[in-house]
């Protein structure tokens, strides 16, 4: 599959758009549930903020990394396929694909569905709490640094950690335990399709780019689908 001129530039878009995200989450009261209530302790506001922290990741994993290599993260994909035996060559537009349906717009739509669905704001914590574990995982094994495991480790655990004391437990206006469990395994789930979807193509060439690219198309939709359905069940319900 060729690549192109947005498969190499799209990282400094999306590094825009989390600057105008940014802005409004420090410097406007738009994406604030509660003015009572300080942005730190609003749910709501936490789940912009997860999409902020990806834009910034995505900045690690695609523009520059703590190494200085630019779009890093597709060759740390390639080395690790290549220790596995598997050929690496993932197309670009795999990478395009994912991170513009997650970040661009599944993730800024489970932050908006927090308002009135907070399950969906630990959805969304979910999803950086999965792919913090991915990239600790190789520093933990001996594989090494994989560009994006500074910002997953230094933003993506204590921001996950602190939406969870925040938004579960027993008290009242709380989220049970048993809504936690559902929204880490749809963060779990999505990740097994996403990773499933590479070791298939890069290590067995069970199918061709093409419908490697249109399974993370489809992957995003789930995500959406399942963090909507999750906010309107009773899994989404506060405590009384």
């Amino acid at each position: 599959m060729e690549t192109t001129w947005f498969d190499m530039n799209w990282v400094w878009i999306g590094s825009c758009l989390g600057l105008v995200l940014a802005f409004f989450l420090f410097f406007t009261n738009k994406l604030r549930s509660n003015l009572a209530t300080p942005r730190y302790k609003d749910l709501y506001w936490l789940g912009w903020a997860c999409s902020l922290a990806y834009f910034i990741h995505n900045f690690e994993e695609y523009g520059i990394d703590i190494t200085g290599m630019q779009y890093g993260f597709p060759a740390s994909i390639e080395r690790l396929a290549g220790m596995l035996g598997g050929s690496g060559d993932v197309p670009a537009l795999f990478f395009t694909v994912v991170n513009v349906s997650m970040v661009w717009i599944a993730f800024p739509l489970l932050a908006a569905m927090g308002k009135k669905r907070p399950l969906a704001s630990l959805v969304l914590a979910s999803m950086l709490l999965v792919n913090a574990v991915t990239h600790t995982a190789p520093l933990i094994i001996g594989v090494g640094y994989t560009s994006g495991a500074v910002s997953a480790i230094v933003l993506f655990y204590p921001l996950v950690i602190w939406m969870f004391v925040l938004g579960v437990g027993k008290a009242k206006g709380k989220l049970p335990g048993t809504s936690l469990l559902a929204a880490i395994g749809i963060g779990v789930l999505c990740h097994v399709v996403l990773m499933g979807s590479v070791i298939l193509f890069v290590l067995r060439g069970a199918y061709s780019g093409e419908v490697l690219v249109a399974i993370q198309v489809f992957n995003a939709a789930l995500l959406i689908g399942l963090g909507w359905l999750a906010g309107n069940s009773k899994l989404g319900l506060r405590n009384r």
